[in-house]
């Protein structure tokens, strides 16, 4: 659940619901627009399998999935709509448009991590470390600021910046040839990933490695 109206409700963000079972995950898998009359038919009924519902909503009486290219990206699930006009048609058309928009965005999201992204090591790039030292620094700074201004005396949080780089390796690389060396970059970048903490942030600078 990634959504849900109105602020309050039963159901919350980040409940879970599986997707091949149930009226929501019909409606996913077929990836059809459908109402209460449409789940009530013989014909839904006979290929809803059964499963769990979200605990604390009602009953759906609207289910829309956000198709984009055959690909189901969503559901709109909605209870008790207004009954003025059609509520399924306006669904549909929001249905739409929402998939578009989310297929938009991971593309963006996508061309963004692209080109922050060293392409050999897959680790964060110069441009990427750099911008995000900037913010990192700015933000420690404020904090510090607003505790010593607030009259705090405890010791401000700290910041950390572990800079390395392979001895000889120049030499590694003369020897063994280039091939060998973009190897062992990138063995050594899986390791710093799979050692560093997830809030840390680790990348390439230039012909080094660095980590925060």
């Amino acid at each position: 659940m990634a959504a849900a109206y109105p602020d309050g409700a039963a159901v919350t963000v980040g409940a879970e619901i599986p997707l091949d079972a149930g009226e929501i995950g019909f409606a996913a898998e077929a990836q059809i627009d459908v109402n209460r009359q449409d789940l009530g038919a013989e014909t839904a009924g006979a290929r809803i399998k059964p499963g769990p519902g979200l605990a604390g909503m009602p009953q759906p009486d609207l289910i829309a999935p956000l198709v984009f290219d055959q690909e189901t990206l969503g559901v709109i699930v909605v209870a008790h709509p207004r009954k003025s006009g059609d509520p399924k048609a306006a669904l549909r058309l929001v249905a739409q448009t929402g998939a578009q928009v989310l297929h938009t965005a991971a593309q963006v999201s996508r061309m963004k991590l692209t080109a922050e992204m060293d392409g050999l090591t897959r680790v964060f790039n110069k441009k990427h470390m750099e911008q995000s030292l900037n913010e990192i620094v700015y933000r420690a700074a404020c904090a510090a600021y607003d505790q010593r201004a607030a009259g705090d005396l405890k010791p401000v949080q700290s910041l950390s910046v572990f800079l390395f780089d392979i001895d000889n390796f120049k030499n590694y690389n003369d020897s063994n040839g280039h091939l060998a060396g973009d190897k062992l970059l990138q063995e050594l970048a899986l390791l710093v990933n799979e050692s560093v903490r997830k809030d840390d942030i680790f990348g390439r600078f230039g012909a080094r490695s660095s980590c925060s």
